[in-house]
């Protein structure tokens, strides 16, 4: 059995560990001197960076409580991260499966927090929760979104989200587990790419610029959107997993700014004056077919989790662009170039 220090710097369980979000708050835990266990049913290190011996990986299916309740009960973990889940395209052309995993894997490891007395779950949600954003908080005017707006979404994402989080409440409520749900924006970062290929636009055109191949996006170069670094998502979770005296269950995390593929544009142009890079005019670039596009309100954030984004857009594409470099890997060409709309973008965003 682990005790004493060793017993607090290994008590933080991450599922979806080696995802994208997953391997950021690895990180950003590790700089902490915390050794977090990553769960994930891959074992793919490689956005881990220089933290590789300050984490360990497990593999699993989040669908497995009695290997959660072991894996949680052997290494004494107090705080679950989670992060696993089926991405928008693939939870949309399955239904079932998207379901399944996303809302029942968070019953899963709610289920194995309670069975072992767990002090904190953090879920990560999505704004696909609220559906279209209309009135005020929509375009032109985009208001900040507060949490309490209404939640109607129109993906079987956005549906399986909110299932979570209505669990999530529900355990909370019942049996006294403390559950922290954070709500992300649109994300971008590396290797969002190369994992959610279909969905990833922003990266199709920062690898895209990276390469030097021509990508093209028919429409949308006014939309302004809220649109979060992914340090600053695994940012907001670090914070929240160690945060005292919370007193709220839902959280939005955002940029606390909006930007447009217009403004994307002139600063990748700006690194790469070769890049050729399209933009079409109008709105709702990844074809929603309604404004989900909007801009959160933070206020709740900052003041019980401490939390402030560090990441301007300009910061954040020049970090990608330096992330890339010094974890060897090259831009997907192949999925960047080429035109057409983002693909099925079903509420794009989340974690």
């Amino acid at each position: 059995a682990i005790t004493g220090k060793e017993a607090a710097r290994v008590s933080i369980l991450i599922t979806g560990g080696t995802g994208i979000i997953g391997s950021c708050v690895a990180v950003e835990l590790a700089k902490e001197g915390h050794r977090p266990l990553l769960y994930d049913r891959r074992l793919d290190r490689t956005f881990l960076g220089d933290v590789q011996d300050q984490v360990e990986v497990i593999q699993g299916d989040v669908l497995d409580l009695d290997q959660l309740v072991r894996i949680i009960r052997a290494q004494q973990v107090r705080t679950i991260i989670h992060l696993a889940a089926v991405i928008i395209p693939e939870a949309q052309a399955d239904p079932y499966k998207g379901f399944q995993v996303n809302a029942g894997g968070t019953v899963t490891v709610l289920e194995a927090a309670r069975i072992e007395g767990c002090r904190r779950v953090i879920y990560t949600s999505s704004r696909s929760v609220y559906g279209p954003v209309a009135g005020e908080h929509g375009h032109p005017t985009y208001r900040p979104l507060p949490e309490e707006h209404p939640k109607a979404p129109r993906s079987v994402y956005g549906v399986t989200k909110l299932a979570g989080e209505l669990m999530a409440r529900e355990f909370s409520q019942r049996y006294g587990l403390q559950v922290i749900c954070l709500r992300f924006p649109a994300l971008y970062g590396p290797g969002r790419l190369a994992r959610h290929g279909e969905v990833a636009l922003h990266s199709r055109l920062i690898e895209g610029a990276m390469a030097g191949v021509e990508v093209v996006v028919p429409r949308g170069a006014e939309q302004r959107d809220d649109l979060l670094y992914v340090r600053d998502a695994a940012r907001a979770v670090a914070l929240a997993a160690g945060a005292e005296g919370i007193t709220s269950f839902d959280f939005n995390v955002g940029s606390e700014t909006m930007v447009t593929l217009r403004e994307l544009v002139a600063i990748l142009e700006g690194l790469y004056p070769k890049a050729r890079l399209r933009v079409g005019p109008g709105l709702d670039p990844v074809g929603l077919g309604y404004i989900q596009y909007c801009r959160y309100d933070c206020a709740r954030a900052r003041k019980e989790l401490g939390y402030r984004p560090q990441y301007s857009l300009d910061a954040g594409v020049r970090d990608y662009v330096e992330t890339m470099a010094r974890l060897g890997l090259q831009p997907l060409a192949e999925l960047s170039a080429g035109g057409g709309a983002a693909g099925p973008a079903l509420g794009a965003g989340g974690s």
